[in-house]
């Protein structure tokens, strides 16, 4: 956890040193080098093959996103390519978001699944299985039972990392933990006021690791978080059942993003240091934009979180993930979505999650399905996003009332929040290559104002969606002419 006087990347420096802590930067010698083994992998085992070829035409996956860990006989030339040993014959690499890769008496492809029994029930008749664990262990894991020079299995984790030693729970927790992520699934999310909220939060989280201990509590708690924003949003739902289908569930997740009034947010940031987040980096949009965020990385849970805020230029050198902030007459786009919807963790539920596919081909893929994206945000050969076309939800007609009274927004902006409704949420769709972790901050600050309430282009135009079609339009050709698998479609 962060000390008590902020994490060192928010301490107070000067704006440039205080913001580049964390330079990220693509790493592409890790990344050939993981290549490298997956191709050697996929020859060696035609049934591999074959299903990283499902995953790209079923949920536009690449086989990439989803691996947990690789074990190999071999371990040439990976210290070479910037990882190094972390123990037990494990190898991470610090600066790359990239599988980590344990010695082994035999090669070997695990994919991270929400759940090994769905995975199974979902591909049960293409081929045998073999089962190691129980239901609720911390570990579980499904090896595919074919003679093959390359094994492949899934896992399934709760708050443990994949290079951690392995760890036995009571049985009574176990079933606590059923317990604890009911409690989280059913929360109240509307109260009098944010503070009895956020006082209301703090209780159940403290009982909840009093329970199941902080790893397990917090794997729960974003298990609920997915659930409650899946529901309220069409393309997470349409997406979800495509992953599904193969009994993956959301196992290619990369962050979640809570939008904050300026108010709660330090309340926000320490209930997520209390399952155990560490703040990352930190982003400033600039002036005219007017808002930031805090980055924080669960690492036994694997669990990324872009918390954004309204902020000024001037509260840069202070520690404003942990300080608390003063309201402002008049709300950003970050203040004024959570005006209208609620805290991102009480009503509203998540902005987005951002999730790991082919980029190209989820586009495709999605708009098929009648699953519209917005224009790119960032297009770089190492990181490409884009929002699916936010959700538009209804909003409480006292909320457009007090904001018209606030002139937060105009009579026409009110009339049009009362017939339409705002947008809401998203899906986002992230591309990575080169093993970079990072974020594009020219990127998002652009789309951030694309998806302020109050900007009149929420909706993607006539010309947009023609010319989004017209781009995605050669992937749709090419994936009707795919071939046939041998695992059935």
């Amino acid at each position: 956890m962060c000390p008590p006087d902020g994490c060192p990347e928010n301490q107070a420096l000067s704006t440039h040193q205080s913001l580049s802590n964390h330079q990220w930067k693509p790493e592409p010698e890790a990344a050939e080098w993981i290549g490298l083994q997956l191709t050697r992998l996929c020859h060696n085992n035609p049934l591999l093959n074959d299903f990283s070829r499902l995953l790209n035409s079923r949920v536009s996956g690449r086989l990439i996103d989803w691996i947990d860990h690789l074990e190999l006989q071999s371990l040439s030339g990976i210290e070479e390519s910037g990882y190094r040993e972390v123990g037990n014959d494990w190898y991470t690499h610090s600066g790359a978001l990239l599988p980590p890769v344990q010695y082994g008496h035999r090669d070997n492809v695990y994919l991270k699944v929400d759940s090994v029994t769905d995975f199974v029930a979902a591909n049960r008749w293409r081929f045998p299985f073999r089962l190691h664990g129980g239901p609720l262990d911390p570990v579980r894991s499904a090896t595919i039972e074919l003679d093959a020079p390359a094994g492949l299995g899934v896992v399934e984790r709760h708050g443990i990392s994949p290079t951690a030693s392995s760890i036995t729970i009571p049985a009574e927790t176990r079933v606590k933990t059923l317990s604890v992520f009911d409690e989280f699934v059913n929360r109240e999310r509307t109260f009098p006021s944010e503070e009895h909220g956020f006082d209301a939060l703090t209780r159940l989280v403290d009982q909840a690791i009093l329970d199941v201990g902080q790893e397990l509590a917090c794997d729960a708690f974003f298990r609920a978080e997915r659930s409650y924003w899946q529901s309220r949003n069409r393309a997470a739902q349409v997406q979800y059942m495509r992953q599904q289908s193969l009994g993956l569930g959301w196992g290619n997740h990369d962050h979640h993003t809570y939008r904050s009034s300026r108010t709660s947010f330090h309340r926000l940031i320490a209930v997520f240091e209390q399952f155990g987040f560490q703040c990352r980096e930190r982003f400033y949009a600039g002036a005219e934009a007017g808002w930031g965020a805090q980055v924080l990385e669960h690492g036994p849970c694997g669990i990324v979180i872009f918390a954004d805020v309204d902020l000024s230029a001037s509260e840069l050198s202070n520690d404003f993930a942990h300080q608390p902030l003063d309201e402002t007459d008049t709300p950003g786009t970050i203040g004024l979505w959570c005006a209208l919807h609620g805290e991102a963790v009480f009503q509203a539920g998540m902005h987005h999650l951002e999730c790991q596919f082919d980029f190209d081909l989820a586009r495709a893929q999605l708009l098929k399905q009648k699953v519209r994206c917005m224009p790119p945000f960032t297009e770089t050969p190492y990181l490409q996003q884009c929002f699916t076309e936010g959700e538009r939800w209804a909003v409480a007609p006292y909320k457009i009332t007090r904001a018209l009274e606030n002139n937060w927004i105009t009579d026409e902006q009110a009339q049009r929040f009362l017939a339409e409704g705002a947008i809401g949420s998203h899906l986002e769709i992230l591309e990575r290559n080169d093993g970079y972790r990072g974020f594009n901050q020219s990127g998002i600050n652009d789309i951030i104002k694309r998806t302020d309430p109050r900007a009149f282009g929420d909706d993607l135009s006539p010309q947009q969606i023609i010319g989004q079609i017209l781009d995605v339009n050669e992937s749709v050709a090419d994936l009707e002419d795919s071939s046939e698998f041998i695992l059935g479609d």
